[in-house]
Parts: C-alpha cells; sequence; structure tokens
C-alpha cells in the first residue's frame, strides 16, 4: 500500500502539463509514435529526479522498519491470549472435578488478578515514528477477561465452601443426636460409646475440614468476591453450634452412662438373655 501512494504521488505529476518557453501557456498535445497522443507534462522530470528516487525506495523501507518494530511490541500481548482462546467452561469442570484445595485456588486467583494489575500498569499508547498504536480497548478487554476468570474460580470456590461446610454441620448435627440418645439397652449403651469414641478420632479432622472452609471464604473477601445463594455467617453460627453441641453432649454422655450402669446392671443380672 506504501509503494503504491508514492508511484501515485509521482504518477499524479501527469497531470500537470508543462508550459512553453516564456509563457503561461500550456503545451498542445505531441503526436508520438503510431499516432500517440503525448501530454508534454513534469512527469518525466520528477520521475527522473535522484532525490524522487531516493526517497520512493526509502519510504517503504522505512515503514517495514516500523511495522517490524510494532510488531515486536505486541509479541508480548500474545501471552494473552489463552484467556479468551481456552473454553472456559471445560477448564472450570475440569478442575473442579479434581477438588483442588484453597492454595490451589489462591494460586489461580493470584494468576489472573496479577494480569489486570499487570495490564493497568502499562501504557495505553505507543508511539512508533508516525504511528500511534492506541492499546486502551485491547487493554480493556485483556482485563475483562481475566476478571471473568477471577469471577469463574470464585464462583467455584465458594461452592466447594458451602458445600463443605453444610456437610459438617449435617455430620456434626448426626453426632449430636446420637450422643442424646439415652442407653436402655447393651445395644444403645454400645452406639453411644462407639459415637464418643468416634467423635475423638475425628476430632482434630473436622477442626482442620473447618479451617479449611474459614480459608476458603477468607480468600473470597481477599480476591473481593461475593458468594451467591445463602448468607455464610448464619451457616458458621449453626455449624459452631453445632460443634459445641457435640462437645457438650459428649462430656455429657459419660456421667449419664456410668449413672445408668447400675440400672443397667441389675436388668442384666435378671434378664442375662436380653442384649
Amino acid at each position: 500500500m506504501c509503494v503504491h501512494c508514492v508511484r501515485n504521488c509521482v504518477e499524479v505529476t501527469k497531470n500537470f502539463v508543462r508550459w512553453m518557453h516564456g509563457s503561461c501557456i500550456e503545451c498542445p498535445p505531441q503526436k508520438g509514435e503510431e499516432e500517440e497522443v503525448v501530454i508534454i507534462s513534469f512527469y518525466n522530470d520528477i520521475s527522473l529526479n535522484p532525490q524522487i528516487i531516493e526517497q520512493a525506495v526509502m519510504i517503504p523501507q522505512n515503514v517495514h522498519r516500523i511495522l517490524i518494530n510494532l510488531m515486536k511490541y505486541l509479541q508480548k500481548w500474545k501471552k494473552y491470549r489463552p484467556l479468551w482462546k481456552l473454553d472456559k467452561a471445560i477448564v472450570m469442570e475440569k478442575f473442579a472435578a479434581k477438588k483442588p484445595p484453597c492454595t490451589a485456588y489462591d494460586e489461580k486467583l493470584q494468576f489472573y488478578s496479577k494480569i489486570s494489575y499487570e495490564v493497568a500498569r502499562n501504557s495505553l499508547t505507543k508511539d512508533e515514528h508516525c504511528v500511534r498504536l492506541q492499546l486502551g480497548p485491547l487493554a480493556g478487554t485483556v482485563q475483562e477477561s481475566a476478571r471473568s476468570w477471577v469471577v469463574s474460580l470464585g464462583k467455584l470456590l465458594g461452592e466447594s465452601a458451602k458445600e463443605e461446610l453444610y456437610s459438617l454441620h449435617e455430620e456434626m448435627e448426626s453426632l449430636s443426636k446420637n450422643l442424646k440418645k439415652s442407653p436402655s439397652t447393651l445395644e444403645d449403651l454400645k452406639f453411644v460409646l462407639a459415637t464418643i469414641a468416634e467423635i475423638r478420632s475425628k476430632s482434630l479432622l473436622m477442626e482442620l475440614r473447618y479451617r479449611d472452609v474459614q480459608e476458603r471464604y477468607r480468600t473470597l473477601a481477599v480476591y473481593n468476591l461475593h458468594v451467591s445463594g445463602r448468607p455464610l455467617s448464619p451457616a458458621l453460627l449453626r455449624w459452631s453450634q453445632a460443634r459445641g453441641s457435640v462437645c457438650r453432649c459428649s462430656s455429657d454422655a459419660l456421667p449419664r452412662i456410668c449413672l445408668r450402669l447400675p440400672v443397667m446392671r441389675l436388668k442384666w443380672k435378671a434378664h442375662p438373655t436380653v442384649t
């Protein structure tokens, strides 16, 4: 295109007819070979001028050099292509299927958040001699795409946190209910004792699971992500109440069982076959 423009600038001089010597009267058309009409113009003077010839060669070279420099500058923006080239739904589905820990979510959230911060720090214009790149639309698209990945990850993290929280709550409610059972038979006693043993063996694991849920919600807050659905506070409160209830019931169960043992011992002596 540049070569055509330069050529046209020279070719257009054919429209400028020369004047006759010592006057301002245009030269009349002349007959050339085979009755061809020749217009006497400034074209021959300009097209054969050494400076014009030099400029006609240099301009395309300079433009080519400018374009190469711009392409080199734009190469660094290609690293953001996966933001919109990858199928986000498929990537998120595969990631969630691995049941990743909170640290894995945090790493990815930090990666995409860093992209937005990095792009925001870049200049939105790039001047290369006579060309100015307006990078505002490109930067906006990159930031919007990065934010959409952050939101998608936040949604998965929030869902995993709620699912684990409600699972903990239900498990604690079940243990609390089992502890409140009055041991009137040997099987009931075994059941309550087994529940107490289960609580003791699971206490550390349950606490770690609860801390993990807290960390997931803390991570969401750090990246300014909001969880849709029921609010978190009531759910955490219910879980805390259930945990406290289980602890109290576990502490109260043994004295209650000890009080019941004499009565149950008499029953077993009176009815040794009863189990």
